[in-house]
């Protein structure tokens, strides 16, 4: 199981939808809507980090 958690990424495809909603945000043209999908995916990718982090330490 922690191969597994370790081994663990975001599709390309969801890589490149949050970089553009990055983007978004620094220029400052995100919607309400895609500003809640990028604080959701970002908050997903704190928990996978931490997943990682306890299952690095197995």
């Amino acid at each position: 199981m922690p191969k597994q958690i370790l081994s663990f990424k975001f599709t390309k495809e969801l890589q490149n939808c949050v970089q553009q909603l990055v983007n978004r945000k620094k220029d400052g043209t995100i919607s309400i809507p895609e500003l809640e999908e990028l604080k959701k995916l970002l908050s997903y990718d704190l928990l996978i980090g931490l997943a990682k982090s306890k299952a690095y330490k197995s």
